[in-house]
């Protein structure tokens, strides 16, 4: 099998690195590295989630809270096989005839991660889900499914434990896509963001 890669934690030395430069912009002279072949990662984002596999593309947004020992799973054997040993892709020295054969690997989509996500210690993410704006993914949880924008999950698999907000201060959050300021206006809201959801109607 293919090693685990993890640009993010890259990025993430990359970024420590610039920080100690004197009135460096970490984020602005590390865009280029945000985006690859098969990931793409938000502004401000921080965390180094390993991610397992050599398939599919991980999207992660803007703003994002991603602890240590999250893994994000893109590969999975085949169930359909009589056999789901990978010979292709461990043994192509002892087991030449297998060079031909498909590989046991599949994957079962992307990985779309929204914006302002929280994301646990040790969580562990599988291919072919999306988690929405504003959720959080309970430490240790297993997330096999689509998660809904502002909710919380928890467990494996995990599974939505408590709404954040009420419904209609969903979607006034789902339409004022705060990440998507200039950064001189999230400075200016930054007190209101930052306190309760009393606060939303006062966000100019």
């Amino acid at each position: 099998m293919k090693q685990p890669i993890c640009r993010s934690y890259f990025i993430s030395k990359v970024k420590k690195l610039l920080e100690r430069v004197e009135n460096m912009d970490c984020n602005r002279l590390t865009k280029e590295i945000h985006t690859g072949e098969r990931y793409d990662i938000g502004d401000y984002t921080y965390g180094a989630p390993k991610i397992t596999g050599g398939m599919g593309r991980v999207i992660i947004g803007k703003y994002c809270s991603i602890s240590s020992d999250v893994t994000i799973i893109m590969d999975e054997h085949r169930p359909d096989l009589i056999s789901t040993y990978p010979f292709k892709e461990m043994m192509r020295e002892s087991w030449p005839e297998a060079s031909d054969l498909p590989s046991v690997a599949m994957c079962k989509g992307d990985v779309a991660i929204g914006n302002d996500v929280l994301i646990g210690y040790g969580a562990t993410i599988l291919a072919g889900v999306a988690i929405g704006d504003g959720a959080i993914i309970a430490a240790k949880s297993v997330v096999t499914k689509n998660v809904e924008p502002y909710s919380v999950v928890a467990g494996s698999p995990a599974k939505e434990i408590n709404k954040r907000f009420s419904q209609d201060a969903v979607l006034k959050l789902m339409a004022l896509k705060w990440w998507d300021w200039p950064e001189e206006r999230i400075r200016k809201n930054m007190g209101l963001l930052c306190g309760g959801i009393e606060n939303l109607e006062k966000i100019v």
